[in-house]
């Protein structure tokens, strides 16, 4: 059976929150957020609040996925 160690969500709506609340608990995933602009600053800055508690998952911004990954963004 595959084991999950990362997983990117791409945006903090109403499906991307219920997905971060289901899994920020697990210790043995890597959980990001996939985001952009004023969003992905804030979800740096303040994290996701869902039912008045806050998740901090990481925040890729979509320019630091194009130029961090070899193979992302490549044409």
């Amino acid at each position: 059976m595959m084991n999950i160690k990362t997983v990117a969500v791409l945006g903090a709506g109403a499906v991307g929150s219920y997905v971060i609340w289901g899994l920020a608990r697990k210790k043995d995933i890597r959980l990001g957020v996939i985001a952009e602009g004023e969003r992905a600053e804030r979800l740096k800055k303040d994290g996701c609040r869902i039912n008045d508690e806050v998740y901090r998952p990481e925040a890729y911004c979509v320019i630091e996925i194009r130029f961090s990954s070899g193979s992302v963004g490549e044409h």
